[in-house]
C-alpha cells in the first residue's frame, strides 16, 4: 500500500492509525468529528486518543488538535469509544476510560468531558470521573458477577431525564450474552441502573446507537467479533426495546462501528470506520491505516428496513461529467464506456437486467483484465455482489489488518441479499476513491470494500452482462475533486 491507495475525498487523519468514529455532533453551525486515533504509530494501541476534525459541509474537513488524551488514572489505558451530546447548551463527550484499578469493579469505566469555547478545541475532563453508577448490585446479581467487559456509552434525552445504555458481555450458565444495560440520569454524572434495554445470545454488542426514526425506534450495534454492523427496528415502551425487524448496515467486509447523529434539520447522518483489508505490513510501510465512510442519510422504509443514501452535500465533489443512455449490454466483451477511466470517480447508473443472470460494472480494470473489481447483481441468487478476487495481484492486498482476519479467496467476494421487484431496475450509486469502493443500491443496500490494485494502469471502467442482454438506461460518471493534498 502506498500513496496510490490513499483516498482523496474520504476522511482520514494526516498519518498513522484511525478507527471508530466518535462524538459526532453539530455545534455553532459546524460539524465535529472525533475518532479513535493513535498519532504515533500505524497500529492500534491501548492508550488510544480522540482525534478531532471540523467541517461546515460534511465534505471538506479541517484537522484540529487531539481532543482527549489518556492522561488520567481512569483512562491511562485509553480513551475508548463514546459519543457526544449537548447538555444544557454545553457540548459533552461520554467515553470509556480504560484503567486497571483493582478497587473498581469495571476495568472500563464511563467518563465525561466538556467542550470549552466556540471552536471546541479544548476539552475538560470532569473532576468526578469516572462517573457514578448506582446501584451496581442488581447488575452483578443478574449477571452472576461474571462481567467480562463493559464499553461504549450512548445517551439520549426524554424530557428532562437522560437515558444511557452501556454495552457489555457477561457469562451466564456457560453461555455468552450481549447486553445493553439501561441507566437514567439528571446530570450525566450520577446514573441509576434500571434494567437491560436489550440482550441477545451472542457476542458483545459494541458501539450502540438508539434513536427514534418516524414512528419506530432503531438500534444499531456491532458484534465485537462479527466483522459487521447490524440494526434492529422496533418499538420502545416502558424503557424496553422490542425489535420487529433485523437487517445489515453494510456487508462489504470493511464497514464497522457505525455512529449516527441528528443534524439541525432533523436528518439522521451516519459515519462508519472502513477498515483496511491489506496486510499490517503494507499499512505500516504506507504510514496510515483506516478511513471514514462517506456520510449516509438514514430514513425508514414502510416495510421496516432502513434506507441509505449518500449525503447530497457530496455533489460538490463532482468534476468532469460524462453521460450515456440506452446502451445494449451483451455477453460480448467490448468497450461500452469509451473515454471513461479513473481511480477517483462517482458513478450513477440505472440498469435493466432483462434476461441476464449477472449485470454490473467492472472497476479499476487493467488493460489485460489481470486486475479488476466487479460490482453486479446476480438474479439467480438474488444478491448484490462486489467481487474482489482479482482486485490486486499483490499477495498482501487481502491479508487482513490487526482487527480483520486474513481473507480466503472465497471471502474476497462480498455480497448482500438483494431483491428486485418485477419490472424494477437496478440503481447503483458508486463512489470510487482509490482503495475505497462504496456501493449504494436502490436506496436500501450498501457494500463498502477496500481494494489495492498493484498496477498503475488498473483504472479501466466498463459494463458487463452474463447469460443474456441488459440495458443501461442511464449512466452518469463524474471525476471527483480531492479534499486532501498528499
Amino acid at each position: 500500500m502506498d500513496c496510490r491507495h490513499r483516498p482523496t475525498y474520504h476522511f482520514l487523519p494526516p498519518k498513522n492509525w484511525m478507527n471508530d468514529p466518535n462524538g459526532l455532533l453539530c455545534f455553532n453551525g459546524k460539524f465535529h468529528m472525533f475518532y479513535q486515533y493513535n498519532p504515533d504509530e500505524t497500529v492500534f494501541k491501548d492508550d488510544i486518543k480522540w482525534g478531532h476534525a471540523v467541517s461546515t459541509d460534511l465534505v471538506y474537513w479541517k484537522h484540529l488538535p487531539i481532543a482527549l488524551r489518556s492522561d488520567k488514572f481512569y483512562d491511562k489505558y485509553g480513551c475508548w469509544s463514546g459519543m457526544a451530546v449537548i447538555n444544557n447548551g454545553v457540548p459533552t463527550i461520554l467515553y470509556i476510560g480504560a484503567q486497571h484499578n483493582e478497587q473498581l469493579r469495571f476495568s472500563h469505566t464511563p467518563c465525561i468531558a466538556t467542550g470549552k469555547g466556540k471552536d471546541l478545541v479544548r476539552w475538560e475532563k470532569h473532576p468526578d470521573n469516572p462517573i457514578k453508577i448506582t446501584p451496581l448490585e442488581p447488575i452483578f446479581k443478574w449477571a452472576n458477577k461474571q462481567v467480562v467487559y463493559s464499553d461504549t456509552p450512548f445517551a439520549w434525552r426524554e424530557g428532562k431525564t437522560w437515558y444511557i445504555i452501556l454495552a457489555a458481555k457477561v457469562a451466564e450458565d456457560s453461555r455468552k450474552k450481549g447486553i445493553l444495560w439501561l441507566f437514567k440520569s439528571h446530570d450525566l454524572i450520577n446514573w441509576q441502573y434500571l434494567h437491560p434495554l436489550f440482550d441477545w445470545n451472542g457476542d458483545m454488542l459494541v458501539c450502540p446507537n438508539f434513536f427514534r426514526l418516524g414512528s419506530k425506534w432503531v438500534l444499531i450495534v456491532t458484534p465485537l467479533h462479527g466483522g459487521k454492523t447490524i440494526y434492529f427496528v422496533g418499538n420502545y415502551k416502558d424503557h424496553k426495546f422490542k425489535p420487529e425487524f433485523q437487517g445489515e448496515i453494510d456487508l462489504g467486509g470493511s464497514f464497522f462501528a457505525a455512529q449516527v447523529f441528528k443534524d439541525p434539520t432533523g436528518r439522521h447522518i451516519m459515519f462508519g470506520w472502513l477498515r483496511e483489508m491489506c496486510s499490517q505490513r503494507m499499512s505500516i510501510k504506507a504510514g496510515w491505516c483506516g478511513v471514514m465512510s462517506l456520510p449516509r442519510i438514514l430514513t425508514l422504509n414502510p416495510d421496516g428496513r432502513l434506507n441509505f443514501e449518500p449525503a447530497p452535500e457530496l455533489k460538490i465533489l463532482r468534476g468532469k461529467h460524462k453521460q450515456f443512455s440506452n446502451i445494449n449490454v451483451t455477453s460480448a466483451a467490448k468497450d461500452y464506456l469509451p473515454g471513461v477511466s479513473g481511480d477517483c470517480l462517482e458513478i450513477m447508473t440505472e440498469l435493466a437486467p432483462n434476461n441476464t443472470s449477472k449485470v454490473g460494472l467492472k472497476l479499476r480494470s487493467s488493460p489485460e483484465a489481470a486486475e479488476e473489481t466487479l460490482v453486479y447483481y446476480d438474479s439467480k441468487t438474488h444478491k448484490l455482489v462486489v467481487d474482489c478476487r482479482r482486485s490486486s495481484k499483490s499477495t498482501a492486498a487481502h491479508k487482513g489488518t490487526v482487527t480483520a482476519k486474513p481473507l480466503t479467496a472465497s471471502k474476497n467476494i462480498h455480497s448482500s441479499p438483494f431483491y428486485l421487484s418485477k419490472g424494477e431496475n437496478l440503481k447503483l450509486h458508486i463512489f470510487l476513491d482509490r482503495s475505497v469502493v462504496e456501493v449504494y443500491a436502490n436506496g436500501n443496500t450498501c457494500l463498502s470494500c477496500r481494494i489495492y490494485p498493484s498496477q498503475k494502469n488498473s483504472v479501466g471502467v466498463n459494463m458487463f452482462a452474463k447469460g443474456g442482454d441488459a440495458t443501461a438506461v442511464t449512466m452518469d460518471i463524474w471525476t471527483t475533486k480531492a479534499i486532501w493534498k498528499h
